[in-house]
């Protein structure tokens, strides 16, 4: 990384990073073209290890993309504010970001489908007993994003 002291190597805080981002970018290649989608996620941690999961129809590209290739990137950020000054060229931005890669796959177990969906459903803020509808479950792609390799990179503002 180019600007070293700007790299946060810590898996909480890159966790930490990752819990505060409203959606992640999934970065596919398919027929030598790159295609990057947004998409709602969860977040697990193994240890010291990520895991991401992701929801999708059940054909499309994204699932064309993955199937051909199951090679991924994906970023996620939080834009805090953009840092004015008098001059154009010296603008700039407090953010932290995350970017990283690993392997995709399309969840064909129906327990591990359930338990990927619950999580996206209780990351974004579904309380309670979650009874889920066996047809919308089985009309649905769940995605897991193992992480292999993953970096944050922040400019936060000094208090």
């Amino acid at each position: 990384m180019r600007r070293a002291d700007r790299e946060i190597s810590d898996i909480g805080e890159i966790t930490a990073i990752l819990d505060a981002c409203a959606v992640v970018r999934l970065g596919l290649m398919q027929n030598g073209e790159p295609y990057i989608v947004p998409l709602n996620f969860a977040i697990e941690r193994e240890g010291e290890k990520l895991v991401l999961y992701m929801h999708s129809a059940l054909s499309g590209r994204k699932i064309d993309a993955i199937t051909a290739n199951p090679r991924v990137c994906f970023e996620a950020d939080n834009l805090i504010e953009i840092k004015k000054d008098s001059l154009p060229c010296k603008w700039s931005a407090y953010y932290e970001s995350v970017i990283g890669w690993g392997t995709a796959e399309i969840l064909e177990d129906a327990d591990a489908a359930r338990f990927a969906m619950e999580l996206i459903l209780k990351r974004y803020g579904f309380a309670g007993d979650i009874a889920m509808d066996e047809d919308v479950l089985r009309r649905t792609a769940l995605i897991k994003l193992i992480v292999e390799t993953v970096a944050g990179k922040a400019n936060r503002p000094q208090n």
